[in-house]
């Protein structure tokens, strides 16, 4: 993605649904991922440590609850702009 066009992917809440997932599978402390010889004759294991694959994945090292507030208030704003919407819609029908 260009870097000028980043800004609009914190506008998703697909984002902040990924990043929570993400960030409750492999961050808050997860110990290291196991690699033994099974794993690598279906490829080289690329990563042991959790942190390092988040990086990879190039996400923002955010918490969990962050991403609870944020798509919370997403839900919020959609409800509100849907009901407006259909007010709206509704008033110019009866109108």
């Amino acid at each position: 993605m260009p870097s000028y066009l980043h800004w609009i992917s914190y506008l998703s809440f697909v984002r902040y649904a990924y990043e929570g997932c993400m960030m409750t599978l492999y961050g808050y402390g997860r110990s290291e991922m196991p690699c033994n010889d099974e794993e690598e004759s279906n490829g080289p294991c690329l990563f042991t440590e959790p942190m390092e694959f988040i990086h990879f994945l190039g996400l923002n090292v955010i918490t969990v609850e962050i991403c609870a507030v944020s798509l919370v208030v997403f839900v919020v704003l959609l409800n509100a702009a849907t009901y407006l919407a259909l007010r709206l819609r509704v008033k110019r029908a009866f109108c």
